[in-house]
């Protein structure tokens, strides 16, 4: 497992990294864990379903697990240390920005609802500072990796695409997650009601 060992190894390299959000010190890998993600939990409160509710953190470790199985099956490889940093540091941001849930309407989506523009200058403005402030033998690599996940060259694009595709498609597979390790407790019409926008997105 390449690609999810360096992504514990990194994430445990930034585990002291703190951030100060107008006099509100936010420890980093804590608010990771701590936050859920919107799109699952939001429809898992307003369906009252009893699950508990996926981070974050737990998002980044499943997506680096996955790169490594995906390649294994495909017969692909990629450069193990970059799918890492993509896994670790794409959400980072969403420690200030919270996680804004995709395929949620406004009205579910509430609080957490932000625009595509919205989200991306709030997105920009918050890995500024995260580069500001995570230490130094790693700040070159944070910045390099948010820039190729928003760039379109061309060297970049195999890697760029597989990481892109497991990260939208990743709650899709965590609704079986949730099937196979709740399966006793779920009640199999009531959930795939409460899930039915990640059946239908692909169409």
């Amino acid at each position: 497992m390449q690609v999810y060992d360096r992504a514990i190894k990194l994430v445990s390299l930034i585990e002291d990294l703190s951030l100060n959000i107008n006099g509100e010190v936010i420890q980093v890998i804590p608010a990771l864990k701590a936050l859920p993600r919107s799109g699952h939990a939001l429809r898992i409160d307003k369906f009252g379903l009893d699950l508990p509710k996926q981070s974050v953190y737990d998002h980044a470790l499943t997506l680096a697990y996955n790169c490594d199985i995906y390649q294994k099956s495909l017969g692909i490889s990629f450069d193990v240390q970059i799918l890492a940093n993509y896994c670790v540091f794409h959400d980072l941001a969403e420690v200030i920005v919270g996680d804004v849930p995709r395929f949620t309407s406004k009205s579910l989506a509430k609080k957490h609802y932000l625009s595509a523009v919205q989200k991306r200058a709030a997105e920009i403005k918050a890995n500024q500072i995260i580069s500001e402030n995570i230490d130094a033998s790693l700040k070159a690599e944070f910045v390099e990796s948010i820039h190729l996940l928003e760039s379109e060259e061309e060297e970049n694009t195999g890697i760029r695409k597989l990481f892109w595709m497991l990260d939208k498609t990743e709650p899709i597979l965590s609704m079986w997650r949730y099937i196979y390790n709740f399966h006793d407790q779920i009640k199999i019409e009531e959930f795939l009601e409460a899930m039915t926008d990640f059946l239908t997105i692909l169409r």
